[in-house]
């Protein structure tokens, strides 16, 4: 009880109903914790300026006529219209803009205010491990191979090379769009799970998602097995806490139906 902050036992109770049908059971306790302890007035502020610099990304070239025609025959899109419908190129860009990358960057940096983690190589606005790192250059390259004459590119396969230290931005030259496209290379070719498809069923939902819990729910599920395949209770708390936010409460601050969040927190 005193990790919801002096909740009472009636408010986690409701919050427990609220949940316990409708998600799977690893993301319950997540998911209570989220609506006892909503965003504060300064995560909300890093939302904001997170969303604003993503959606003047410019992403030209990081997903190809191909992607698309593989995402468009994937079964999920042919035995469904209004899935149909959506998975367009002009669709998947401004999801992945206004909506999939600023999630990323607010879940793993806080929006570009923590480029790195303490005791892992984790760097830059999305945490990138070394590993994935080394992936992702080869994996970005079949989208826009003309990023190999980069200087960023050719920056980051030296360092990569020499070894990433722990607990310093080992990113801290490579541009927020490259590093944006790095992420989309990596979603898109990334076997998830080892199961062939499965990475681009992810990305399907994300996109289509007509609801705010829909869109949450897929945020959450792509953000677990796509890129932090080992998320703690902490982790999927932050997590489940920036997606409600996002996908949800600021939606409904926009029409109207809540406080906003500093007259909430006065």
């Amino acid at each position: 009880l005193e990790s919801f902050k002096g909740a009472s036992e009636e408010k986690i109770d409701n919050a427990v109903k609220k949940y316990e049908n409708t998600i799977e059971p690893k993301n319950l306790i997540a998911n209570v914790v989220a609506t006892l302890i909503p965003i504060s007035s300064v995560e909300a502020q890093q939302a904001d300026a997170t969303l604003k610099t993503s959606s003047g990304l410019n992403l030209n070239n990081a997903i190809d006529n191909r992607t698309i025609e593989r995402l468009s025959n994937n079964v999920l899109v042919t035995n469904n219209l209004n899935f149909k419908n959506k998975i367009t190129k002009e669709n998947i860009y401004s999801s992945l803009k206004t909506e999939l990358l600023p999630f990323l960057q607010l879940v793993e940096s806080s929006g570009g205010t923590a480029l790195f983690n303490k005791s892992s190589t984790a760097s830059g606005n999305y945490h990138f491990i070394q590993d994935t790192a080394k992936q992702v250059l080869n994996q970005v390259l079949l989208f826009d191979p003309g990023l190999k004459n980069k200087k960023w590119y050719i920056d980051m396969q030296t360092s990569l090379k020499k070894g990433w230290k722990r607990g310093t931005n080992n990113m801290k030259d490579v541009p927020l769009e490259a590093q944006s496209k790095l992420v989309i290379a990596h979603l898109l070719e990334k076997r998830v799970k080892n199961k062939k498809g499965y990475g681009d069923e992810l990305i399907i939902k994300f996109v289509t998602a007509d609801t705010p819990d829909e869109k949450i729910e897929a945020a959450l599920n792509l953000y677990y097995d796509a890129w932090h395949t080992q998320p703690n209770f902490a982790v999927r708390t932050n997590a489940t806490r920036k997606a409600n936010y996002l996908f949800k409460e600021k939606i409904q601050q926009s029409t109207g139906n809540t406080f906003s969040l500093l007259n909430r927190d006065k």
